[in-house]
């Protein structure tokens, strides 16, 4: 995949991921106008011609891990049991680099000032690599 390539398709998913806060605030406020009109009504169930709404207080169970490690840390480390996943992060990073007489600063949203100037070239400090292209350092070796 070509870099103008990847550059559209995060572009296409960062207005994606607009699109759906703008669509899950909508949603909650919806909710709560319901919400709000069923506690107005006392009541925990709605009936339409094409719905049925219950807001009703559910009760549920669920183990207190921290007061288990204080209670009993060997039979929490017993049965402990490690997971790894994966997390996908799209992080807003400026393409530009402040250059400053104290230091560099990767990514940073300053504007030029005197003193400073913009960069778009490679630069390595304290042992990574900043390609100012938008994306995660490399650590360098």
């Amino acid at each position: 995949m070509s870099m103008n390539e990847m550059e559209a398709k995060v572009s296409e998913l960062r207005e994606l991921r607009r699109m759906a806060d703008d669509l899950a605030a909508a949603i909650g406020t919806l909710e709560d106008d319901l919400k709000a009109y069923m506690t107005t009504n006392g009541s925990d169930e709605l009936h339409g011609p094409s719905f049925k709404i219950t807001w009703k207080p559910i009760t549920s169970s669920r183990l207190d891990s921290k007061a288990l490690k204080t209670a009993a840390p060997e039979l929490c480390e017993r049965f402990t049991k490690t997971v790894t996943t994966r997390r996908f992060i799209l992080a807003e990073i400026s393409p530009w680099c402040c250059n400053t007489r104290e230091g560099i600063f990767p990514g940073s949203y300053l504007a030029p000032t005197s003193g400073m100037r913009l960069s778009r070239k490679p630069h390595t400090t304290q042992g990574e690599t900043y390609a100012h292209d938008g994306y995660i350092p490399k650590t360098t070796t």
